[in-house]
């Protein structure tokens, strides 16, 4: 579609598709799947260990994490700030609170509760990345 204002990445994960779809339909299409949006990993977790895991985890505090938490949320604030035009990520909630701890400085690993389908903006200023407005927040599943 000529003129379609943004670009359109989503994570990997069906849920994350499934939500970029109406947009992609309106705008005529085809989001780039991009792994650096991805879910925060818990390899090797059953989806019962992974509930109990990630309630500890938003309870956590970024500099009482695994390296490979640190790597994971690397990669994504990577994956942001190599953005070459202005785009929309549909991703999940865990990676948003890490890319805004990121660029906040903000050592919690939950930083706010977004909303399903609320936006949160960032922008790209030399290179880095800063906070411009969170999304809309509710209380949701995250605690």
């Amino acid at each position: 579609m000529a003129g379609r204002p943004l670009a359109l990445c989503t994570s990997p994960l069906q849920r994350a598709r499934e939500t970029a779809a109406p947009l992609a339909a309106r705008w005529e299409t085809a989001p780039a799947v991009e792994p650096g949006v991805a879910e925060v990993p818990s390899p090797g977790m059953s989806l019962q260990e992974r509930g109990g895991w990630l309630q500890g985890l938003l309870q956590s505090r970024w500099p009482d994490l695994e390296p490979h938490l640190w790597q994971w949320r690397e990669q994504a604030v990577d994956t942001l700030c190599a953005c070459q035009r202005d785009t929309v990520f549909v991703t999940h909630a865990v990676l948003i609170n890490a890319v805004v701890a990121a660029v906040t400085d903000d050592p919690r690993v939950l930083v706010f509760r977004p909303d399903y389908c609320s936006v949160t903006t960032l922008h790209l200023r030399r290179g880095a990345l800063a906070l411009h407005a969170l999304g809309r927040e509710a209380d949701t599943r995250l605690r």
